[in-house]
């Protein structure tokens, strides 16, 4: 199997089924994709009831039937939905997914300093800004505080030594006090 056509023949009639089967995608030889070549896998009872059942947990939508894009979508291929803003889900959305561009080690100074250079946050957040900090405006509102404080008891104790009544007086003014008197009088006269 060699060559490309024997691949191909082995593969069409290996993996040719009659009835419903699932595609799980292009084959590959050497390292190459073959896109007009796909493996399919046939599918039985058993599969077709847990089709059923995985479609029935989906939300329901009006543009696809779930069960036929569930045996039918290829590599990459995926159904998506998201929450609304209110939490619930959405309708369902064929999507393909595109493999990720990137590798699993650490980038190097330069390919860092372009990246930099590149990303549009960078104009908006690389120019060095001092501002007050929180730490700063928090401070300055707790002395301003700490001084009316110390200032503001002075001024009422002078205040209130000025505007305090004798206890006697206080007491013979009261109306409870005249209104005693005035009924001892009474029963007096």
């Amino acid at each position: 199997m060699t060559s490309k056509n024997d691949f191909f023949k082995h593969i069409i009639n290996g993996y040719t089924f009659k009835g419903k089967s699932i595609t799980l995608g292009a084959a590959t030889l050497n390292s190459k994709t073959l896109t007009n070549c796909f493996v399919k896998v046939p599918l039985k009872t058993k599969d077709r009831k847990a089709i059923k059942l995985t479609a029935q947990n989906y939300p329901e939508t009006e543009f696809f039937d779930i069960e036929k894009i569930l045996t039918s979508m290829g590599i990459g291929e995926a159904l998506v939905t998201v929450l609304d803003e209110k939490g619930r889900p959405t309708p369902l959305a064929s999507t393909l997914l595109q493999a990720p561009k990137s590798r699993m080690d650490i980038l190097s100074t330069a390919e860092l300093f372009a990246l930099n250079e590149s990303s549009q946050l960078s104009l908006k957040y690389n120019d060095l800004v001092d501002r007050n900090s929180a730490y700063e405006i928090l401070s300055a509102k707790i002395n301003k505080i700490n001084k009316t404080q110390t200032e503001a008891p002075q001024r009422k104790s002078s205040k209130s030594r000025s505007q305090r009544q004798n206890p006697i007086v206080k007491v013979l003014t009261s109306a409870t006090f005249i209104r005693a008197v005035f009924g001892i009088l009474k029963k007096v006269v």
